[in-house]
């Protein structure tokens, strides 16, 4: 299974996003289902506040459990080097392929 939505570039936007991933992994385990609200909560939330763009999430169940989330911006992300004293700017890195 599969299941994709789009939310809109609003704060309460996260909020649903998460609720989405608890309500579809309600039959896994408690750690699995934690990991991947904070993951979509953390990503859908650089969409709000970094690209300042709808989202998309997408959420596949099939042999594994894969979540995306993209926005709608065309720029590619810029890697920061923030200071100690700097509460976020560390980002997720991008996966080599």
């Amino acid at each position: 299974m599969t299941d994709t939505r789009t939310f809109r570039c609003q704060p309460g936007s996260v909020t649903s996003a998460r609720r989405v991933v608890r309500d579809l992994l309600r039959d896994h385990p408690r750690e699995t289902a934690d990991a991947a609200e904070l993951m979509i909560s953390e990503l859908a939330t650089n969409c709000v506040q970094h690209a300042r763009t709808d989202f998309e999430l997408t959420i596949d169940l099939q042999d594994q459990i894969r979540v995306e989330v993209r926005d709608t911006s065309r720029d590619r992300p810029l890697p920061r080097s923030p200071t100690p004293g700097e509460p976020s700017g560390r980002g997720l890195r991008e996966a080599q392929r």
